[in-house]
């Protein structure tokens, strides 16, 4: 998987908030590598992650994307939580998925618990990113301060890909309702 992917992911569940929380009050329209932020709701930054699983337990998400091992090096030795993030933990056609808020605190507690070096981990090679360990999900996701909707994704194949898509998507699903 790429951060393309990741990208088209964020986009349907940008269009899914868009019409939740009305357009006037999120700003999807971020520059693609503007830092960690995706998204900005009722005037707060967010960082959308996501990440696609099979068994019981969430896969962990990569905190950026990068080729390079020294931009990833620099990235672990610098990092401080900036932003609350939105988790789209999807594993198809189960019951086990979620969509989580995992607040700054959570994510400053888990960072401090665990050390820079256990938070992080960095894969040999090209690194392809940046990714949080298992244990540092593990301890932000069961934060007491992060919130969880739990989620039954369904897999269904659309052709064709964009936000403007997943905007007629989501309409046409809520017009349902």
């Amino acid at each position: 998987m790429n951060n393309a992917v990741g990208i088209l992911r964020e986009q349907a569940f940008c269009a899914l908030l868009n019409h939740i929380v009305g357009e006037e009050n999120i700003d999807i329209d971020l520059e693609e590598n503007q830092s960690e932020s995706d998204a900005i709701i009722f005037g707060e930054e967010i960082s959308i992650k996501t990440a696609m699983f099979n068994g019981r337990l969430p896969s962990t998400f990569k905190m950026c994307w990068t080729a390079n091992r020294d931009a990833a090096e620099e990235y672990i030795r610098t990092w401080h939580p900036e932003f609350p993030i939105i988790y789209l933990a999807i594993n198809w056609n189960t019951d086990l998925g979620g969509i989580y808020y995992i607040p700054i605190e959570a994510i400053e507690n888990s960072f401090e618990t665990l050390g820079r070096n256990n938070f992080f981990q960095l894969l040999g090679g090209n690194p392809r990113g940046v990714p949080v360990t298992r244990d540092g999900l593990t301890l932000m996701l069961e934060n007491h301060n992060t919130i969880r909707i739990p989620m039954a994704w369904r897999s269904q194949y659309h052709a064709g890909d964009s936000l403007t898509r997943w905007l007629a998507i989501i309409e046409d699903l809520v017009d349902g309702y």
